[in-house]
């Protein structure tokens, strides 16, 4: 084809110089956004005062607040940087003033912090600086190009300058960070820089000397005290933290383990529920700042550097710290509630252009590949904030994919995260293009708005809720084993004690019933009887009458002398009347026994009927209380077999568990395909994804 035998004439030399050139590209891609607004022109070594104060030497900076990265934090940035004076407009680092720039309650900006590394003596004496501090959120710099006699004034979240100890920046940057931990936020730090700027020292420091330690070990030291102070308030029966760390290398878009360096390459998967996360990165249980600091020392050993005309000890490789924090705390309820955070501590490797690094060969593909990924970074920040701007309907595409750093720490950039970036940048001269690139690129990392939301982790309640389903489980089995038998017999005899006394009770209301007929009975016979003893009483008193007048007949018949014309004598009419007379009597005797008897008979059918009442009601007491016995029992049963109802619909209701680094046998997470290298072939791509995909379980990054 003519245009490749055109490239082919160029010659080997134009080949040769092809890296240096891309080099050369990547680390003047900060550049390649113009700031805001028209900078003031001042002359240079010139500080002039804000709105009437007096300018303020470095030596006299106050220190900046802590960054208020959300809620957890105590004291708050204000949303804007101070008022600058009209002659002085602000630039492109200032945050914007339309809506772009705005927090709300789970949206926050990246926060920037830029720290000033302190001149060297032979830069001292090359001249003036090229940066200089002028406050806590203010600093000047050279213009860029060909205005570098102009000052631009550009405000930050915060400004440290050359005298700035390493506490100072763990004050500034690393307490808020670790609140957002024990909160259950995520939190990432990314120290940005040129080569030679400070960012190892930033990120680590000297582990040997306490004063001199950096980020790492410092914010690990804050968390564990805080662990233990939570602990001591709460109780470990009632809230337990859990901390695990990974330690991973991006080398040449190639991912190391640092803390098994000799293992295979690894590679960076998908999933659905777990996002980007590196298959096989080892994962350690840290419990103290002993463990920690011993992981950092093990990973800062094996990590790729190498000296440069920049550096004498230059990172060749993006280093990515990242831990785990978890904590359950056990409520009265039995429940336990799960929060988790994540924080990534990211030291980035150093730009440097390739004339004045003087690399050659290996270093000149390190240098490459190190630029190429910074200008992935630079170019991701930049399609973020264009996509944020243009809002969500818009669809604006962010190339995440096009480097594995910005794949895996997605979330950091735009995503459920508080970050925090610090900008380390060089005060020489000779390094002017270079700290006004960092800081172009600090500006517009200033846009990104992150939205960080609380982790908390249902499957920590999952579990809870299971572990209170088998408590109540084996309650009720233990429940039916030892109560349920003991309970129906209890039952089937109260049942059978109530059948019992309704039985009597229906005997003896029979009873009643009959002893009432009989006494009815009685009652008649006795009127029966005393009518029957008064029609005796009324012969008799007949028969009196009747004896009375024969008397008196036979008396005037002797007087008459007709006694012997009487049909018969007195004496045998006396005998008659007497016998009627005595017989009457004996009537009436036997009527009236005939009527006590009677009445005594219905006396005791009344007895014996209250006293069959008596016993009823007892007999009905006795059923009732046996029955009120078997309702309480089958209530108890009820509300027995009603909670472990309950806890089986809010199981049915929960998701399955979520195995932490295990998956099921059989269902490997699928790789990641879709990744492309800029300065590698997509094949070698797919076959590092391929060959990781049949390696063992994933374990969480």
């Amino acid at each position: 084809m003519p245009g490749r035998r055109r490239c082919a004439a160029r010659g080997p030399e134009n080949e040769a110089a092809k890296p240096e050139r891309l080099a050369e590209k990547g680390a003047a891609q900060g550049a390649a956004t113009p700031l805001r607004g028209k900078p003031q022109r001042r002359d240079r070594g010139t500080v002039p005062a804000a709105s009437g104060t007096p300018a303020k030497t470095p030596s006299t900076l106050g220190r900046p607040p802590p960054l208020a990265l959300g809620p957890a934090s105590g004291a708050k940035w204000p949303s804007k940087p101070p008022a600058t004076p009209r002659s002085a407009p602000r630039s492109s680092a200032s945050p914007p003033e339309s809506g772009a720039g705005t927090s709300s309650a789970t949206s926050d900006n990246v926060k920037v912090v830029i720290r000033i590394r302190p001149a060297r003596p032979e830069e001292e004496a090359a001249g003036s600086a090229c940066v200089q501090q002028r406050s806590g959120q203010v600093l000047e710099a050279d213009g860029p190009g060909h205005e570098r006699r102009r000052r631009d004034e550009l405000h930050y979240d915060a400004v440290l300058g050359a005298d700035a100890a390493q506490d100072d920046v763990f004050q500034l940057v690393g307490l808020p960070v670790v609140e957002h931990c024990m909160s259950g936020l995520n939190a990432s730090i990314f120290a940005y820089g040129q080569t030679g700027s400070g960012k190892t020292h930033t990120m680590t420091g000297m582990l040997s000397n306490a004063d001199q330690r950096g980020l790492a070990p410092r914010i690990f030291d804050a968390l564990f005290a805080r662990i233990a102070q939570e602990e001591t308030r709460l109780g470990r029966e009632k809230l337990r933290y859990s901390v695990r760390c990974t330690y991973l290398e991006i080398y040449r878009e190639e991912l190391t383990d640092l803390l098994r360096p000799a293992g295979p390459p690894l590679a960076l998967r998908l999933d659905a529920a777990r996002g980007a996360f590196v298959d096989g990165l080892e994962e350690r249980d840290i419990f103290n700042s002993d463990d920690a600091m011993a992981l950092i020392r093990c990973g800062s050993e094996h990590r790729r550097s190498a000296a440069t005309a920049m550096n004498a000890d230059s990172s060749r490789s993006h280093a990515v710290l990242a831990c785990q924090v978890e904590s359950m705390r056990r409520e009265d309820s039995g429940l336990a509630s799960v929060r988790s955070s994540r924080l990534y501590l990211v030291d980035l490797a150093g730009s440097e252009r390739v004339r004045a690094s003087g690399a050659g060969g290996a270093q000149l593909r390190e240098t490459c590949a190190i630029n190429s990924s910074l200008t992935t970074l630079g170019r991701v920040i930049a399609e973020l904030v264009e996509a944020q701007r243009r809002g969500a309907a818009a669809r604006h595409h962010v190339p995440y994919r096009d480097s594995r750093l910005t794949f895996l720490l997605q979330d950091c950039l735009g995503g459920n995260a508080r970050t925090v970036i610090v900008a380390a940048v060089s005060p020489a001269a000779e390094h002017a293009g270079e700290t006004r690139s960092t800081l172009e690129f600090a500006a517009r990392a200033k846009c990104i708005r992150n939205r960080a939301v609380v982790n908390r982790d249902t499957r920590g309640s999952a579990d809870a809720l299971r572990g209170q389903l088998a408590c109540l489980e084996r309650e009720l089995e233990l429940a039916r084993s030892e109560s349920r038998g003991p309970l129906l017999e209890e039952l089937a005899a109260a049942q059978a004690d109530a059948d019992r006394e309704r039985a009597a009770a229906s005997a003896a209301s029979e009873e009643a019933a009959t002893v009432r007929v009989d006494a009815a009975r009685a009652a008649v016979d006795a009127r029966r009887h005393r009518k029957e003893a008064a029609r005796w009483e009324g012969h008799a008193f007949a028969l009196q009458l009747e004896r009375d007048a024969l008397v008196a007949a036979m008396v005037r018949a002797a007087g008459a002398g007709t006694a012997a014309a009487a049909a018969e004598s007195p004496l045998e009419l006396a005998q008659r009347l007497g016998a009627e007379r005595a017989a009457a009597v004996e009537g009436i005797a036997a009527e009236q026994s005939a009527r006590r008897a009677a009445e005594d008979r219905a006396a005791a059918a009344e007895s014996h009927s209250s006293g069959l009442e008596q016993a009823l009601e007892a007999a009905e007491r006795r059923a009732e209380a046996a029955r009120e016995q078997a309702a309480r029992l089958a209530a108890r049963e009820r509300q027995l077999r009603g909670a472990y109802k309950d806890i089986q619909s809010i199981m049915a209701s929960l998701p399955p568990p979520t195995p932490r680094s295990t998956p099921r046998e059989g269902a490997p997470p699928a790789p990641w395909h879709a990744l492309t290298s800029p300065g590698s072939s997509a094949a070698a791509w797919e076959s590092s994804a391929g060959e990781a995909s049949s390696s063992g379980d994933p374990s969480a990054l």
